[in-house]
């Protein structure tokens, strides 16, 4: 009888330990958030007339680490490249019929979620179209409201 009640009590005392554990997770666990590291370069990529590119060849190259990464667009013309570390890049785009387009000095900083959508000219694949650099970016998520302290 008396191990009955012994096994009954660490039982018990075993489900208030899960309870606990499972409060803390629920109130807690929630405000541990991932730190960004880096930051996002995505658009999209169309022709001339508007009409979004589906398989579009889409290179990031990084200037100071001279990485560099490469995504296909998606059948709505998008493409993402995300977790790029902050620092200078040079995207080229190209798809066959179009002349290669090469975007230079883009800045990504961390968090950043730069959109460069790109317009493709028709082509031949061995013409460049180069950019020298982007109009300045407004980030709308940060952007200062005027009342705001």
């Amino acid at each position: 009888m008396q191990d009955a009640n012994v096994a009954d009590r660490a039982l018990s005392q075993t489900v208030v330990e899960l309870v606990f554990l499972i409060l803390i997770s629920v109130f807690f666990l929630p405000q541990l958030h991932a730190q960004v590291v880096g930051g996002t370069i995505q658009g999209t990529a169309s022709d001339a007339s508007g009409a979004v590119l589906t398989g579009v060849k889409v290179s990031i190259l990084n200037l100071q680490t001279n990485t560099s990464n490469t995504v296909l667009t998606n059948s709505s013309g998008f493409y993402a490249l995300p977790n790029l570390l902050p620092g200078t890049y040079e995207l080229s785009a190209s798809a066959a019929g179009f002349s290669t387009t090469v975007l230079k000095n883009i800045e990504v900083t961390v968090g950043d979620q730069v959109a460069v959508n790109l317009t493709l000219k028709v082509g031949a694949i061995s013409e460049t179209v180069e950019v020298a650099a982007l109009s300045p970016q407004v980030d709308w998520i940060r952007l200062p409201c005027a009342n705001s302290p």
